[in-house]
């Protein structure tokens, strides 16, 4: 329904707006706010029709065909970029309003891993909250050490890795 597609949630939902009038006590602005702070309608239409359609967005490198576009093809073919894509970082990007992706170099090849948007810290600008100067993403991990006098002994650790242009800081 285009109409919710645009926000117009009165005209789309005129008989579901009486009934929650009349059941809840609800003024028209209660309701309108309701409506409101839910409008997922138009990403989650375009999302799903997306995926109905196995429809994934296309990534070229410089010109299609060129050496450059081949490479990234065969890192986004080995990485099985779309299939993670589609399976975690939509989700993720549904259900905690961000879908983020880590890519690393492994034994000489090029990873693209998933990375849960609880884990991801954004660092903005002072002056503008619209520029990310670093991406910092925090997670915790266990380590078990083995002693001859305390035998085997675990340790609840916090990894953190610091994203900024070009470096990629562990701590």
């Amino acid at each position: 329904n285009m109409e919710l597609y645009d926000g117009k949630f009165y005209s789309a939902f005129k008989d579901v707006w009486s009934s929650i009038k009349s059941r809840y006590g609800l003024n028209d602005k209660q309701i309108e706010q309701v409506m409101i702070a839910v409008n997922l309608f138009k990403p989650l239409t375009e999302v799903y029709s997306d995926l109905v359609l196995n429809k994934c967005p296309e990534f070229i490198a410089n010109e299609k065909d060129s050496e450059e576009d081949k490479k990234l093809q065969e890192i986004l073919d080995s990485t099985e970029f779309t299939k993670e894509l589609l399976e975690k970082v939509f989700i993720d990007a549904y259900a905690l309003g961000n879908g983020l992706f880590r890519v690393s170099r492994e034994e000489g090849k090029v990873a693209i891993d998933v990375v849960t948007p609880n884990m991801w810290f954004p660092v903005v600008k002072k002056d503008n909250k619209n520029i990310f100067t670093h991406h910092v993403i925090a997670y915790k991990y266990s380590e078990t050490e083995s002693n001859i006098v305390l035998g085997t002994t675990q340790t609840n650790k916090l990894g953190v890795e610091i994203h900024e242009k070009g470096i990629v800081t562990y701590r």
